[in-house]
């Protein structure tokens, strides 16, 4: 069977796409270029490059297929998305002669002149955005990333603006990581909803940057929820961590920190701070509560106290309830915080809050007197009902899915000693999916054969009320 043809009925079977038209796209596009819903999917066979003269404008409701390809942006690129018609863009990666819907792929600006793009109504799907070397101004709204990076700027010289508000990112930002890569424009990351971005950190900034403004957006379910390794003002504000391996770290440069009016719970670390005497951090009117470690300053990974000397604000925190520590300070310096609450007003109950001189002889004096009486002021944070706890790392029971990816069954094994009592499948998003489990020990057959093609989420519950989860694929 002609491969070509054989990979349409492969897409057409998986769900990748509905439709009886498809059109192949490789090379150069040099003239003014539409592509259009009746000519959708656009399959792109190999890297697709917009002429410097050239414009290409994607109407709504085209869906975009990557396969092992890039499209390289040195002219125009005009997308006409709708809320009511997005745009699609998937990466495929064939195997054989079958199409798995996984890979990094991009949309990339690397070339493109000086221009604005507003990117809104945008589905990528294993596909990021890349913007490098030449400066642009670009604003993506209303759009869904899953899997991978999701908006990365490598290298060259920016100065203009890159906003990123109200999308739903199951992937990451990050900008830099080349040495001298400079953004002296505004970056504001704001209302996005990143939700289980597993890949390396949410956002990853360790560019030279102005300022930056982080506010207002949901970190669920994921690794390293914001990273800032280069000298910047950094502006981070009403977000909301929720069970991450960590909040916000801060490693040694000399970043100046404005951190207020968050709220950190059940995450590993919430505020990780190593910095040196350079660096100034304002802490104030954030509720942490419920995590392993709440506040961590100059500690390294081995746990040895470090000499800066820390110029730290803080005070108007509610800090309570941490499990190992509300604030462990890793430094020689004694030093006096604001008034804080603690969960508590007896001092006792606070000196077990806090890491200090009084369990270390190697550690400075933490003075906390005089503290809030109260708990006013405490924010709160409530998972919708849909939210699963998606935590790798945080189980030590051995659990395996097969086939990944999956067809019209999927099979959940656990250990030989393990038995399971409920397995329970949802989609990307976090909504429980139609799918019966039938179980027996430690081993859970579900019915996919309705499923549509896809990420999925699989949350096992075992007999001593334990969980862990993964995600699979269905082709």
């Amino acid at each position: 069977m002609n491969k070509l043809l054989l990979f349409s009925i492969l897409l057409y079977c998986t769900g990748i796409f509905n439709a009886t038209a498809s059109t192949n796209i490789s090379g150069q596009i040099r003239s003014n270029t539409t592509w259009t819903k009746a000519g959708s999917p656009y399959i792109c066979t190999g890297t697709v490059e917009i002429a410097p003269d050239a414009v290409l404008t994607i109407d709504p409701g085209v869906t975009v297929i990557l396969q092992q390809s890039n499209i390289v942006v040195y002219g125009s690129l005009i997308m006409n998305a709708t809320a009511a018609d997005s745009i699609t863009f998937k990466a495929i990666l064939m195997k054989g002669d079958k199409a798995y819907n996984i890979g990094f792929d991009d949309l990339a600006f690397d070339n493109s002149p000086l221009g604005t793009y507003n990117i809104q109504y945008c589905n990528f799907d294993a596909v990021g955005i890349n913007f490098n070397k030449n400066p642009i101004n670009l604003e993506v709204s209303n759009c869904r990333f899953t899997g991978n990076y999701g908006l990365v700027g490598w290298s060259g010289d920016s100065t203009n603006y890159l906003r990123v508000h109200d999308n739903f990112m199951s992937a990451n930002i990050w900008v830099g990581g080349h040495s001298g890569w400079r953004h002296s424009g505004p970056i504001e990351i704001y209302d996005n909803d990143f939700y289980c971005a597993w890949a390396n950190n949410t956002i990853n900034i360790l560019a030279e940057i102005d300022t930056i403004f982080i506010r207002d957006n949901k970190f669920r379910h994921g690794g390293r929820a914001i990273f800032l390794m280069a000298e910047a003002t950094a502006i981070i504000t009403g977000n909301v961590f929720y069970d991450n391996q960590e909040g916000i770290h801060t490693p040694s440069f000399n970043v100046d920190y404005y951190i207020a009016d968050n709220v950190f719970a059940a995450n590993d670390k919430a505020i990780f701070l190593v910095q040196n005497r350079y660096a100034f951090a304002t802490i104030k009117h954030n509720s942490i509560y419920n995590n392993d470690y709440g506040i961590l300053v100059n500690q390294d990974a081995i746990g040895a106290p470090t000499h800066s000397v820390y110029n730290v604000t803080m005070d108007s925190n509610c800090i309570y309830d941490n499990k190992i520590s509300g604030l462990c300070w890793g430094v020689l310096n004694n030093f006096s915080i604001g008034a804080n609450w603690w969960g508590s007003t007896d001092t006792l109950d606070i000196d077990t809050c806090i890491k200090d001189f009084k369990d270390d002889f190697h550690l400075g004096a933490i003075t906390y007197r005089p503290f809030l009486p109260n708990n006013s002021g405490c924010k709160t944070y409530t998972p919708p009902t849909t939210d699963i706890p998606i935590v790798p790392g945080k189980t030590k029971k051995q659990i395996t899915s097969y086939p990944n990816p999956f067809g019209h069954s999927l099979t959940i094994t656990a250990g030989k000693t393990d038995i399971l009592a409920e397995v329970v499948l949802y989609n990307i998003t976090g909504v429980k999916v139609a799918a019966q489990a039938s179980i027996q020990g430690n081993t859970a057959v579900i019915n996919t054969r309705q499923l549509p093609a896809g990420m999925y989420i699989y949350l096992a519950t075992y007999a001593d009320h334990t969980t862990t989860s993964g995600k699979v694929l269905k082709q």
